[in-house]
């Protein structure tokens, strides 16, 4: 039995990256990364490499841009290239055929350049749709490229410098980056395996919330029907990874909905609808929405993964209140959006704060009798609105910690741990997007700051392992306090206020894998294969549920001490056993535990016999010190 393996552990850590937010992200392209291998579970077939990244779109989502693109790569370990290609790889010339439902690509002028591919949640299937040829065409504006059809990215610019915008095509649901490589660069795919380097992507997608329904009842937000939210449909929801200290946007709100079938309103609302007022209280833990000077307007909810509850949320109040900048509403505190600019059909486009462990956003319409008292009145609203939206990060320069932005790095719970990674959630907190690298390390030393980017946690260093402008995750130092701590962060462009947060000398957690919001453990066999139940992430990958009887491994943070002590701000060279005995339960069944502790800078690894238990999906937690894992975290057994 392999107790800590560190290429297990690194595949695991690349599909947790599968969790990235839809709606922007950053992913580490290797110079071997095979784009023939795409919606494939391995590249056996393709042409050798590794698998290309990946990053998962939202429902509606309409285009991507490239806003950075970094990093060299080369075919033969001497010439390198950066994103846009070269024209010495080879003799600079692409021409690679088609391979089992994926197209090939043509450019005369260059080689080994950064390239995607957008597939919907099939397997891709002859016949491939024909070549893209960008010979000479490298600084177009916009591109369509179909599905499974490679495309031309480079570094995402244009000659002026503007990123470009690639259409989603329909159905999509699916983005692979990679490398376009061949022997000589010309015929079938191949010759992957000697290719050096890397790329950082980072990306954003444009959505398209869809059209909102004049009857969609915002008081439904998170609920499976609207019987005790007032009738109406359900609202429409846009969802993304917790993505605090980022903001969203709302370039383009047309249409014209009513409240009587003779009205007309556009998306700002109207004077007349019942007297041009909104007095709605709040239900349901969601809370409800004032406005003296107009009714029937387009509005929005911040819901995390849970089910809304009482006790909602204070009202917010908008009368006269219409032309803000920015707005941070709070989880559960409905909030206008309108046209979603500062002036009523002009102005600049507003932003609004996403809160810290926001999950899902909701658009609809806040609407009651006469537009006061309790929510209703839904039926008889006709017309809709078309509204898209768009996610990144905010304006301005000083890094700022979102209310409650210091988060467990695994639970994203509100308590941290001692040599336990933490995310931090805020605005302008980088300006880049990235995680470190071998360079940034110092012999055995890990990076206390990235890009100039440090975090300080009660006083002391910690080891900042990815920046970008809305998120930090970091390594907590050493540090024996109990209780309210402070946290920092500081950039070039000065240091924020100080955010408290809950430390305990242990707040074991599991890392998750991201689909079904994130409700299964993340755990591998001892042959590398993920558990799972059949066809969690699709065909992008294939898992297996645990069998009773078999091992397999779980892996967390903030497990608190081990034995020998655990060197701070050091790599970790051998497996670091926890001092105190570990607990594992599956639903109310201890496990036989045959290791627990630390394998990696701050993640533990647990080694687990499956208990004798009949097929389905059981809670798991631990239990370390006294300190048990949050709930509602699952694993699947089937026998």
């Amino acid at each position: 039995m392999s107790i800590f393996r560190y290429s297990t552990i690194s595949a695991l850590l690349a599909i947790l990256s599968l969790g990235a937010a839809a709606q922007t992200g950053t992913l580490q392209v290797d110079a071997k990364a095979n784009i023939f291998a795409s919606g494939r579970p391995d590249v056996d077939s393709s042409g050798g490499g590794v698998l290309p990244a990946m990053a998962s779109l939202g429902a509606g989502s309409r285009s991507v841009s490239f806003q950075s693109v970094s990093g060299r790569v080369s075919c033969d370990g001497v010439d390198t290239a950066g994103p846009d290609g070269s024209e010495t790889c080879a003799g600079g010339a692409t021409d690679i055929e088609s391979l089992d439902g994926i197209a090939g690509i043509l450019d005369e002028d260059r080689s080994m350049f950064l390239v995607g591919v957008f597939l919907t949640s099939a397997a891709p299937a002859d016949p491939a749709p024909e070549r893209l040829n960008f010979t000479g065409n490298h600084d177009f504006a916009t591109l369509s490229p179909k599905v499974a059809q490679v495309f031309f990215i480079g570094d995402g610019k244009a000659a002026n410098g503007v990123a470009q915008q690639f259409t989603v095509p329909a159905g999509a649901t699916r983005l692979f980056l990679g490398i376009a490589d061949a022997f000589g660069f010309i015929g079938p795919p191949g010759a992957y395996d000697d290719n050096t380097g890397v790329m950082t992507v980072n990306y954003q997608v444009e959505g398209d919330a869809g059209v909102v329904d004049a009857r969609a009842n915002i008081f439904a937000a998170g609920r499976s029907s609207v019987d005790e939210s007032g009738g109406g449909v359900l609202p429409v929801v846009i969802r993304f990874s917790a993505a605090g200290g980022q903001m969203v946007r709302f370039p383009s709100v047309t249409g014209s909905i009513s409240c009587d079938g003779v009205t007309s309103n556009g998306p700002d609302g109207a004077d007349t609808c019942a007297g041009g007022s909104t007095d709605i209280n709040s239900l349901n833990g969601i809370a409800g929405i004032i406005d003296s000077s107009r009714s029937m307007f387009l509005a929005g909810v911040f819901l995390d993964d849970r089910v809304p509850a009482d006790p909602a949320p204070a009202r917010l109040d908008f009368s006269s209140n219409h032309s803000f900048e920015t707005l941070s509403p709070d989880i559960g505190q409905v909030f206008f959006i309108g046209d979603g600019k500062t002036g009523e059909g002009s102005g600049a486009v507003q932003q609004f704060g996403i809160p810290a462990t926001a999950t899902r956003l909701f658009l609809g319409i806040a609407d009651a009798p006469l537009f006061h008292g309790d929510p209703g009145a839904y039926d008889d609203n006709t017309g809709s609105l078309s509204v898209t939206h768009q996610i990144g990060s905010g304006n301005g320069q000083r890094p700022s910690i979102a209310s409650k932005g210091v988060r467990h790095g695994a639970t994203f719970e509100e308590t941290i741990a001692p040599q336990g990674w933490i995310s931090i959630f805020g605005a302008n907190l980088s300006s880049t997007t990235r995680s470190w690298a071998g360079s940034d390390f110092s012999g055995s030393n890990l990076p206390s700051q990235l890009d100039g980017v440090s975090v300080m946690v009660n006083g002391k260093s910690a080891y900042v392992s990815y920046v970008s402008p809305g998120q930090i995750n970091a390594l907590a130092p050493t540090d024996r306090t109990e209780g309210n701590i402070t946290v920092q962060v500081r950039t070039n462009q000065g240091t924020s206020e100080t955010a408290i947060v809950a430390m305990r000398h242990c707040s074991p957690g599991f890392f998750m894998l991201s689909p079904e919001g994130g409700k299964y453990v993340a755990a591998v066999h001892l042959d590398g294969a993920y558990v799972g139940k059949a066809g969690l992430f699709g065909p992008a990958l294939v898992t297996r549920p645990a069998a009773p009887g078999n091992m397999i491994q779980l892996y967390g943070t903030g497990g608190g001490e081990t034995s020998p002590e655990i060197p701070d701000g050091k790599l970790i060279v051998q497996p670091l056993p926890l001092a105190e005995r570990a607990t594992v339960r599956f639903g109310s069944a201890d496990v036989t535990v045959q290791f627990a502790g630390l394998v990696m800078a701050g993640l533990y690894q647990f080694n687990v016999v499956v208990p004798d238990l009949p097929s389905g999906d059981y809670e798991l937690t631990v239990e370390i010190e006294g300190v048990r894992s949050p709930g509602g975290k699952f694993i699947t057994v089937a026998r």
